[in-house]
């Protein structure tokens, strides 16, 4: 609800910020209802994503259909292929090469020669 994200933009920071605590006002709220080992700790902990192996699936399905798909003279697929199981890759790096093969299959699609 925007007016909720909107009313808690609007709090002053100490209640946002108190005691070397984020979220003050969301922690005094729950204090009754959550035990305090919880509501007071200091180490974040999140939702860990699958990143790695989301990285790998995604490399495992760009390289079969890199591997597969005909390609332009003036791609090289080795080089592309090396790209894909480079482990650094930026992900910026990561997004050209999905340009890459969404423009290989497009051609493949509408059979542009």
């Amino acid at each position: 609800d925007h007016r909720l994200a909107e009313m808690a933009v609007s709090l002053p920071v100490n209640l946002k910020l108190r005691g070397g605590y984020s979220k003050y006002i969301l922690r005094k709220a729950m204090e009754d209802k959550v035990p305090p080992e919880i509501t007071w700790r200091k180490d974040k902990k999140g939702f860990v994503t699958p990143q790695a192996d989301w990285k790998e699936q995604s490399a495992r399905m760009l390289t079969g259909f890199l591997s597969s798909c005909s390609m332009p003279d003036f791609l090289r697929r080795d080089r592309i292929l090396a790209a894909i199981r480079r482990r650094d890759l930026h992900p910026t790096q990561g997004n050209e090469l999905w340009k890459i093969a969404v423009l290989l299959k497009w051609i493949e699609i509408f059979s542009i020669k």
